[in-house]
C-alpha cells in the first residue's frame, strides 16, 4: 500500500495542514529566549513569552504549546462528569466550556499572534483548578480589537484506495473582553490500515488453517458548524459554545483463496450536537462563583453485513442493525475563596444524567436470531459533592488536597431490567516542592473512576472477526488508585529530564 498526503500553501508543499490566515506575522525571527521566566512569587510557575518560540515560526497556539519543554498535551481521560474528565490545557485561566471541543482543538484554530504568554504551572497557582493534574499550561490571549480568518484544506490520497478531501473555515472577532467566532468544518476520516495483504491463521499447534489474500478500505467524513462567544454577562464572564454535525463512515473487508471468499461491510450515519455554557462571577472580594452547563446528544444508525463462501457453498448472509440515541447533561457549580495569597478553598457540586436508548436486530439468511439485550435503555443519574484546597506553604512548597463524594444509580429497561446504586469516595492529595528554580519534586495520590461505555450494555457485531456479542448487564465503573512520584530537572533553557 502506498499512502500519499497532499497539502499545499500558496508557495510551499508541506506534509501537514495548509493554513491561509489573514493575520500579521507571528513575530521576530531572532533566536529563542535562553530560558523561560521564573515567577518570582512561586517557583512552580514558568512563563514563556512569544519570543521563546519565534525561531520555530509557530502558526497556531497549539504549535507553541507543543514546544513547551517538559509538557505533553492531554485532552482528558473521559472520566465521569466534568471533574477529572477535562484536560491539562487552560485558556485565560479556564478550561473550554465544552467536553467535546478539547483544549488542543481550540488552540489549533487560535493563531499564534494572539498569544500574549504561556504559563507552565507545576503543582498549582492562585485561582487555578489543576483538576488532578500535576502540570498544566495556561494560555493567556491578547486583548484589543482584531478580526481573523483562517481557511484550511487537506487531502489524503491512496494508491488504489479511496481518497478523502476536507477543510474548514474559521472567523474570529475580538473587541476588548468580547470574542466571538464561527467554525465551519468538512472533516475527513480514514484508516492507515487500508490496503492489501495476506490473512494467515494457525491453530495452537502451529498448523496452518487459512492463508488468504486480504483487502480492505474505510473512509468517511462529516460536516459541522460551531459557534463560540466569550464576554461580560450579568456582572460576570460567559463562555458559550454550540455545535451541530453529521458524520458518516463506510468500510469493507474481503479475504479470498481458491477455496474460500469471506466478506464484511459496515456503514454508519450519526447526527450529534452540543451546548456548553460557563459563567464566572465575582461574589465579593476574594469570592468567586463558577457555574457550568453542558448538554450533548447523538443519534446513530448502523448496518453490518457479512457472509462466507467456502468450497463453493455460500453461507446465509448475516445482517446486524442498530439505531439509537445517547445523551449526557451536566450541571456544575462551585464557590472559590481566595482566603489569602497562599490559601485557596473550593467547594461545590455536580449533577449528571447519561442515557443510551438503542434498538438492534440480527438476522441470518433473513431469519431473526435472538440476542440478549438487543433493545435496551440505560440511564445513569449521578450526583457529586466536593471540597478541596490549595496551600502555598512558601514559594518552594505547594500542597493540594480534596475529597469528592459520589452517588449514582444505573437503571436498565427493555430486554433487560435492572437497577444498581453505587457510592464512591474519591480522595486526592498532591505535593509540589521546588527547592531551586530548575529542580522540582511532585507527588500525587488519588482514587479515580472510569466512565462506562453504555454501548457495552447492549448487543453488538464485528463481522470482520466473525463475531456477534450479547450485551453485559452487570457492568460497573472501573476503579483505580493512582500513586505518582516525579522528579524534574531543567537545564540550558530548553532542556529537561524527568524521572517518574
Amino acid at each position: 500500500m502506498t499512502k500519499i498526503f497532499l497539502l499545499a500553501t500558496a508557495a510551499t508543499l508541506l506534509a501537514g495542514s495548509a493554513t491561509f490566515a489573514a493575520q500579521a506575522p507571528t513575530g521576530s525571527t531572532a533566536p529563542s529566549a535562553p530560558a523561560p521566566l521564573d515567577d518570582a512569587s512561586q517557583r512552580g510557575v514558568l512563563v514563556f513569552t512569544p519570543d521563546f518560540f519565534a525561531a520555530q515560526r509557530p502558526n497556531t497556539a497549539l504549535d507553541m504549546v507543543d514546544r513547551v519543554p517538559g509538557f505533553t498535551t492531554d485532552d482528558g481521560s473521559g472520566a465521569r462528569g466534568f471533574e477529572g474528565a477535562v484536560g491539562n490545557i487552560l485558556i485565560n485561566n479556564n478550561r473550554p466550556a465544552s467536553k467535546n471541543d478539547a483544549g488542543t482543538d481550540v488552540l489549533s484554530r487560535t493563531p499564534a499572534n494572539r498569544v500574549d504568554r504561556i504559563e507552565l504551572i507545576r503543582g498549582g497557582a492562585p485561582g487555578i483548578d489543576m483538576q488532578g493534574y500535576s502540570v498544566v499550561v495556561n494560555v493567556i490571549l491578547k486583548k484589543g480589537a482584531s478580526r481573523q480568518q483562517v481557511a484550511t484544506w487537506n487531502a489524503t490520497l491512496f494508491d488504489g484506495n479511496h481518497d478523502v478531501y476536507g477543510g474548514n473555515y474559521q472567523f474570529t472577532a475580538t473587541n476588548g473582553d468580547r470574542t466571538w467566532g464561527v467554525l465551519l468544518s468538512d472533516g475527513t476520516s480514514t484508516s492507515d490500515s487500508n490496503g492489501v495483504g495476506r490473512s494467515v491463521r494457525r491453530d495452537g499447534a502451529g498448523v496452518l488453517l487459512r492463508d488468504e489474500a486480504y483487502a480492505n478500505d474505510g473512509w468517511g467524513g462529516g460536516d459541522s458548524a460551531r459557534l463560540n462567544y466569550s464576554g461580560p454577562v450579568g456582572g460576570g464572564k460567559l463562555e458559550a459554545t454550540a455545535q451541530y454535525g453529521i458524520h458518516d463512515w463506510e468500510e469493507w473487508q474481503r479475504t479470498e483463496s481458491q477455496a474460500a471468499l469471506r466478506r464484511s461491510d459496515y456503514a454508519e450515519d450519526t447526527r450529534s450536537g452540543e451546548l456548553g455554557l460557563t459563567w464566572i462571577r465575582p461574589l465579593k472580594p476574594r469570592w468567586t462563583l463558577e457555574t457550568r452547563a453542558i448538554h450533548q446528544f447523538e443519534h446513530f444508525d448502523e448496518v453490518s453485513t457479512g457472509g462466507d463462501t467456502v468450497g463453493g457453498v455460500a453461507s446465509p448472509e448475516q445482517r446486524f442493525t442498530a439505531k439509537g440515541d445517547s445523551s449526557e447533561s451536566i450541571l456544575r457549580a462551585l464557590v472559590r475563596h481566595e482566603r489569602s495569597a497562599a490559601l485557596t478553598l473550593e467547594a461545590g457540586g455536580e449533577v449528571a444524567y447519561n442515557m443510551l436508548d438503542t434498538h438492534q436486530a440480527f438476522t441470518e439468511g433473513g431469519a431473526p436470531v435472538f440476542l440478549p439485550s438487543a433493545s435496551v435503555k440505560v440511564e445513569e443519574l449521578r450526583g457529586e459533592t466536593f471540597a478541596k484546597g490549595t496551600w502555598r506553604v512558601n514559594p518552594k512548597l505547594t500542597l493540594e488536597g480534596g475529597l469528592r463524594l459520589e452517588t449514582s444509580t444505573i437503571k436498565q429497561s427493555g430486554d433487560a431490567a435492572l437497577e444498581k446504586s453505587f457510592f464512591f469516595a474519591k480522595p486526592r492529595f498532591q505535593a509540589t516542592w521546588t527547592p531551586k528554580a530548575n529542580n522540582q519534586l511532585r507527588f500525587r495520590f488519588e482514587r479515580e473512576l472510569g466512565q462506562l461505555d453504555f454501548r457495552d450494555f447492549a448487543a453488538s457485531a464485528a463481522f470482520d472477526d466473525g463475531a456477534v456479542y450479547g450485551g453485559n448487564v452487570d457492568l460497573v465503573p472501573e476503579q483505580r488508585w493512582i500513586s505518582e512520584l516525579t522528579y524534574e530537572r531543567r537545564f540550558w533553557g530548553e532542556g529537561i529530564v524527568t524521572i517518574g
